[in-house]
């Protein structure tokens, strides 16, 4: 007995039933921007001291901006660092929204390319 076909459209669309590759390198990468981000964060407001210079902050979020295209809410103030939590949480969610539309098929080396356009250093 085959089931039926609005089973069938759903299952095809929950499952994602396309040839998304994933270059998991990239998603590291990604990830270990996002994490200095949050480091120097915690740092700067007392949570932890990770020894994450703003200077390293600076770079992945330049990185991150150039790579997605999304201007952060960043503002290098005395600290280098956010000044709360949403702002910092906002452009997280920005970020990764930004790598769930363009993950598949993007080599970390095309992503490289892409900030090295970009880049004005």
């Amino acid at each position: 007995m085959n089931p039926p076909f609005h089973i069938l459209i759903l299952w095809f669309l929950f499952t994602g039933c396309s040839d998304c590759k994933v270059d998991i390198r990239l998603k590291n990468k990604l990830e270990n921007h996002i994490e200095t981000i949050v480091l120097r964060y915690k740092q700067v407001t007392g949570k932890s001291k990770t020894g994450i210079s703003g200077e390293e902050m600076g770079k992945s979020i330049y990185y991150l901006n150039l790579l997605t295209g999304y201007e952060s809410y960043h503002a290098f103030n005395y600290a280098n660092s956010y000044i709360n939590t949403s702002i910092l949480k906002d452009d997280i969610k920005q970020w990764w929204l930004w790598y769930e539309k363009n993950k598949c098929g993007l080599t970390l080396e095309e992503a490289d390319k892409i900030v090295e356009s970009k880049s004005q250093y």
